[in-house]
């Protein structure tokens, strides 16, 4: 990960973000970039996007959509992501 996430996230290989239905913020969204994996958990799929497709340096691994609330138009959305060209663990 990038310097900019310090201490022990500098360690870490992997994060889990979960946002607020606006997604993720610019500075967020940069953190989460220095990180070779990312698990991303939305409930906007407009927001999902959007970050998705400002994550240029990342590659979806996986995805999967959980209907949490029956009979609404509601779901979550777990997203897998691992840096291009990075490991591959």
């Amino acid at each position: 990960p990038s310097a900019e996430a310090g201490g022990e996230a500098a360690a870490a290989a992997a994060v889990l973000v979960d946002p607020p239905r606006a997604g993720l913020d610019a500075e967020t969204r940069s953190l989460v970039a220095g990180f070779d994996h990312v698990l991303y958990i939305s409930c906007n799929p407009e927001a999902l996007c959007r970050d998705l497709l400002a994550m240029e340096e990342h590659e979806v691994c996986s995805l999967a959509i959980f209907d949490m609330f029956p009979y609404t138009t509601h779901a979550e959305c777990a997203v897998r992501l691992r840096r291009r060209g990075g490991p591959f663990r």
